[in-house]
Parts: structure tokens; sequence; C-alpha cells
């Protein structure tokens, strides 16, 4: 049997195996988001969670998600930016940890690993904790260059050079001066 508590649904019913009728308005039970303790429905806890009926407990939050709020049928992804390696995350804060500077995540819901966020390319730099996006990651000026990966930040480099050259029996200096910067 299925039922469904609100008006003007737009899905498909849902699914009760105390309903009486099909298209009933009510279902006997915790509904998701609570677990049963004798006959009462408990909300589930912050990090926690019950994605169907009737359920005797909730369960955690699974790494790179969390729920900040009580009484929830599904976790929430950590953000773009962020990867998560803790069960149970009760907060996007404590629960989802910021990419590096000099790294970045453009997807949702990662788990923290050695490769949870990607290391800027050689030639581009980025000072953004928790940067979302490749477009963060920045080009090392003209002039300048970056040989290492996850860079983040650019250090000027400044040398000097002479050269000493005969031209037609006759001597002259010639100070070249070159600038570089070093992506870090």
């Amino acid at each position: 049997m299925t039922y469904s508590p609100t008006i003007g649904h737009g899905t498909s019913c849902y699914p009760c195996e105390t309903a009486k009728t099909t298209g009933s308005i009510t279902c006997d039970g915790c509904d998701a988001g609570k677990y049963k303790v004798n006959d009462d429905c408990q909300d589930c806890q912050l990090g926690k969670f019950t994605s169907i009926r009737n359920q005797r407990g909730c369960s955690a939050c699974p790494q790179g998600q969390y729920t900040n709020l009580i009484g929830q049928s599904k976790c929430l992804n950590c953000p773009r930016g962020r990867h998560g390696g803790k069960t149970g995350g009760e907060t996007m804060d404590s629960s989802c940890t910021k990419c590096d500077i000099g790294r970045y995540s453009d997807l949702e819901g990662l788990v923290t690993s050695e490769n949870a966020c990607v290391a800027c390319e050689s030639g581009k730099y980025s000072q953004i904790e928790g940067a979302d996006k490749e477009s963060l990651c920045l080009f090392c000026g003209p002039g300048r260059y970056c040989t290492e990966t996850a860079a983040s930040s650019v250090r000027d480099l400044f040398l000097s050079f002479f050269f000493f050259s005969f031209f037609s029996n006759r001597s002259s200096f010639l100070f070249l001066y070159f600038y570089l910067g070093k992506c870090l």
C-alpha cells in the first residue's frame, strides 16, 4: 500500500506497510529521519540519519557528508573545495576540511585522501584555502616561472649577469639585468 501526507504532491506516493488503502494520507510508524524506541518515534541526532521508515536506530553519516539538523533522512555532501574524513559529521566546518592553499576540488562529497584535492599544475598557483574550481589557480605572470605543482605564492628572484665583449678593437661593458619570478 501507499500514502502521501501532502496536498498537491507531484511525485508518486510513498510505500507504507501499515496503510489500509492505496493513496492513504497517513502511515503508522516512524518516518525517515526518525527511529523507533518502544512505540515512540525519536529524531535522529546531529550527524545521523535514517533514509527509510520504522528503523530501530539511525546510521552515522559517511565520510564526506554531514547533517547539521536533527531528524534528517539524508546527509549533506561536503561542498566543493572541501573533503571529509570523519563519520557522523555534525557540521560542515567540523566535518569538511578545506583544500590546502595551492589545491582545489570541484567535486562534492569527497572523502579525505591524498588525492582529494587536485594540485594546481606547474606554471600556476593559488593563495585561496578551500578553492572550489581550477580557474582559481592563476598563471604565474610574464617573466616568471614555476616548476612545482600545488604552488601557493609568488617569490621574486633577481639575477644580474655581466657580459663583457670585444667588438672591432673596442671594449664595451654591458650590464644585463634579468628579473625572474618563481612560484612557490
